[in-house]
């Protein structure tokens, strides 16, 4: 059975890509590390920074990043790339030059043959194709539910 929750299936051990698997154990244990620097007062890398935002940022976005490099998702790369120069960002506004060297050396690391391969960019015309039949899935949703509405009106008169 599919967990819909997310539109991803179930992760099956078999499945793990064990080449982002420190990168992807370590977002996803990025929640816990937030959750007891918050609790404890003190600050590790870019954990632990005042406000909300590292809540949303560590809390939700690096677990979902954790898991697309896990399962080896077609937007994992792009979606590292992203949480990274975020947090990068994060570590230049509160000084924190180990977080900023930690996030330019992944972004580094991505960057390898080895991790290209295992990590293909995203193809334009992969995305392109993915968003039309997703918008025709939708219109065909949608269609559909307007024409049931059209025959139960229809029955009522």
């Amino acid at each position: 059975m599919e967990d819909s929750s997310l539109g991803f299936e179930r992760l099956h051990l078999r499945e793990i890509n064990l080449e982002g698997l420190g990168i992807s154990l370590f977002l996803l244990s990025a929640p816990a590390i937030e959750v007891y620097c918050l609790a404890t007062g003190s600050v590790i890398l870019n954990f632990g920074s005042r406000g909300l935002r590292g809540l949303y940022i560590y809390g939700i976005a690096a677990p979902l990043v954790g898991y697309l490099l896990l399962k080896g998702h077609d937007r994992a790369r792009f979606s590292l790339y992203v949480f990274l120069s975020i947090d990068a960002i994060r570590a230049i506004r509160i000084f924190s030059p180990a977080a900023l060297i930690l996030d330019l050396s992944l972004i580094g690391y991505m960057q390898t043959p080895r991790m290209r391969n295992v990590y293909p960019k995203l193809e334009r015309e992969k995305v392109i194709m993915r968003m039309k039949s997703k918008r025709e899935r939708i219109r065909g949703f949608v269609h559909g539910r307007i024409e049931k509405n059209a025959e139960i009106e229809v029955n009522e008169d």
